[in-house]
């Protein structure tokens, strides 16, 4: 998914809504890419994209 927080959370928020998924995984540093590089992407879901799905979809498992 590539967007700004809001249009992740919408995304996602659309995904689980429809199919009824509400756990993700993700593949948290792509081939090719160095762990470093990954670190303010992973901070930015965290702290900006998680949230609002917990709320909106219940807290973390």
């Amino acid at each position: 998914m590539v967007g700004n927080a809001e249009e992740c959370v919408e995304q996602l928020s659309v995904f689980v809504s429809e199919f009824g998924i509400p756990d993700l995984v993700s593949w948290a540093v792509p081939l090719g890419l160095r762990p470093e590089r990954m670190v303010p992407s992973q901070e930015r879901f965290v702290c900006d994209v998680a949230p609002p799905l917990w709320t909106r979809f219940g807290g973390p498992a």
